[in-house]
């Protein structure tokens, strides 16, 4: 099956659970198929041959962006292609060390922060996380290239980078912590044009900003709803304000208390870029968070 609700390489990946009995009830930890099957963009639509040796998938940037429709040759999978087993405790390894820091002050991060590296482009599933204290982070990787993630609290910070076998690397993201009247950008937050429903490819978005805002109960947010400035404008206000307010009902379903949480639609009367051609006009339709306590 195809979902957004688990942790995965980006947008919606491909999963499986197995059915433990008749009941329909008791099934199996939920696996993601891992990197033969699922990237940083959408994957989805999967589905098995008549024969069952056969499966079809498609994958693509974004949900709602043109798909590349995937199939593998009936039959076995010839045997030179398979990759050797990789054995991790025997294979190379390259070591990153580094601190997160604050970027005001270029100390490392007031809480510490999390990096997780994950290995790209393999058929091996492999990732690595490390808790990033005063002293620094160290993590322990195999030869390739990773998307390594950052994160503390509502911040995040992603970069990508090769490592080779036996390669020792300093790496130190920097991140700007957020204070009261810290200004977010959420350009994951999209919706259906012209409704306040949330496109799928938001979700991971919202997941990670709930998580956050539980982990950090003392925070308090306002969610400004924009448009582009296409009339007419009243109708534009109101959907504005829809789709903060659909925002805010997903986070507290999520168990965000709902006194946390403010809202207001400005329709088209804040534009961030210019409205004069739609590739820029389309930036202006977004959610923007604010940090109020």
């Amino acid at each position: 099956f195809c979902s957004y609700g688990h942790l995965g390489y980006g947008s919606a990946d491909i999963f499986r659970s197995r059915r433990l009995d008749d009941s329909w009830q008791k099934w199996s930890p939920v696996e993601n198929l891992g990197p033969r099957f699922n990237g940083p963009g959408y994957d989805g639509f999967f589905a098995l041959g008549p024969d069952g040796t056969a499966y079809y998938a498609s994958s693509g940037r974004l949900d709602n962006a043109p798909k590349k429709l995937f199939r593998t040759a009936p039959g076995p999978a010839p045997t030179d292609t398979i990759p050797p087993p990789i054995d991790p405790e025997k294979a190379p390894r390259a070591l990153v060390t580094g601190r997160v820091l604050d970027a005001r002050t270029s100390q490392p991060l007031a809480g510490g922060a999390q990096v997780q590296a994950l290995l790209l482009g393999s058929s091996v599933d492999f990732r690595s996380t490390a808790q990033a204290g005063a002293a620094g982070f160290q993590l322990s990787l195999l030869p390739g290239r990773y998307r390594v993630t950052t994160t503390a609290g509502l911040l995040t910070k992603v970069d990508t980078f090769m490592v080779a076998p036996g390669e020792s690397r300093r790496y130190e993201p920097r991140l700007t912590p957020a204070t009261v009247g810290s200004r977010l950008d959420l350009p994951a937050i999209i919706f259906t044009q012209g409704q306040a429903k949330l496109l799928g490819s938001a979700y991971p978005t919202l997941n990670t900003l709930a998580l956050s805002l539980k982990d950090n109960p003392q925070l308090e947010i306002r969610l400004e709803g924009h448009t582009s400035n296409e009339p007419p404008a009243d109708k534009n206000q109101v959907l504005s304000e829809d789709r903060v307010a659909e925002v805010k009902r997903y986070l507290v379903s999520r168990g965000v208390a709902e006194g946390r949480i403010t809202t207001v639609g400005y329709g088209g009367s804040r534009p961030k870029f210019p409205n004069d051609r739609e590739e820029t006009r389309k930036l202006n339709r977004r959610v923007e968070l604010v940090i109020t306590k």
